[in-house]
């Protein structure tokens, strides 16, 4: 008699927890909550460090260079992902990000401008901020900075959570730049020859040529950006023979290419031995 209320029991708490497991999942309840969390979506810094990567996929530290764009080109687009921790909203939800003083020297509405309303969408977990970056003179002189914070509202906190890879921050750093100085290792110092001794003196105009003269070398035809970065400093006895060739023969055909400051283009003092 013992042993068959023991079997009662069990087969009873059995059918309860399989009743309410099939009620929750039926009903599509969730048996734990917890508040909302958000955070931007750090990209590791090896990939922001990889040159051929996309330097607007990094969120701890972002990046617009219209150097490499063209001339044409007056704004773009910086788009910053932000995620959510936490259950997802049936509505859209307000959050609030504001600009830190202290660490921005670009100034709203002249060098960019902010969405007026940010609201995390309803049924999501990731959300992108699009900030509008203007190309402004000031860019051509130094980088620009813009400090953004993600604060707390009535909607969210912003606490951190444990995460290993730590790609997760709740500030952010923008540098906006027009500047393109020389890759590193390029200018010869006292004690180390550089590309220039190649190439010749370095300038945004000498990168465009470069890159028009590697395009009948190289399938398919590099960017400027890859030139910069993997190209140029690769081999560069190579690639500055390429450059002279193509500048002597513009000048051959009476083109003669000049720099911006009216000055013939040339290649570095190899050439002139």
């Amino acid at each position: 008699m013992k042993m068959k209320y023991t079997n009662y029991l069990i087969i009873t708490g059995i059918i309860l927890i399989t009743g309410t497991h099939l009620s929750c999942k039926k009903s599509g309840l969730i048996v734990y909550e917890s508040a909302r969390s958000l955070y931007f979506d750090v990209t590791p810094k090896e990939a922001f460090l990889n040159p051929e990567g996309d330097p607007t996929k990094t969120t701890d530290s972002v990046m617009v260079l219209f150097s490499f764009m063209e001339n044409a080109v007056t704004e773009t687009e910086l788009k910053i992902p932000i995620k959510m921790a936490g259950i997802q909203s049936e509505v859209p939800l307000a959050y609030t990000i504001a600009i830190n003083p202290v660490g921005s020297s670009a100034t709203d509405g002249v060098d960019f401008e902010l969405p007026k309303q940010l609201h995390f969408p309803s049924r999501q977990s990731v959300d992108t901020l699009r900030i509008k970056v203007k190309r402004t003179k000031g860019m051509l002189q130094k980088a620009l900075t813009l400090a953004l914070e993600l604060k707390p509202n009535e909607n969210f906190e912003v606490v951190l959570k444990p995460n290993i890879l730590k790609t997760r921050a709740t500030n952010v750093r923008c540098y906006f730049s027009d500047i393109l100085s020389p890759p590193p290792g390029y200018v010869s110092t006292e004690t180390v020859s550089g590309a220039d001794f190649y190439y010749g003196t370095f300038s945004r105009k000498k990168l465009s040529v470069i890159t028009t003269a590697a395009g009948n070398i190289f399938l398919p035809p590099p960017t400027e950006r890859t030139v910069y970065y993997t190209l140029l400093m690769r081999d560069p006895s190579f690639l500055s023979s390429v450059l002279n060739s193509y500048l002597q023969m513009q000048k051959l055909t009476g083109n003669t290419i000049y720099e911006e400051d009216g000055t013939e283009m040339a290649a570095g003092p190899f050439y002139k031995k």
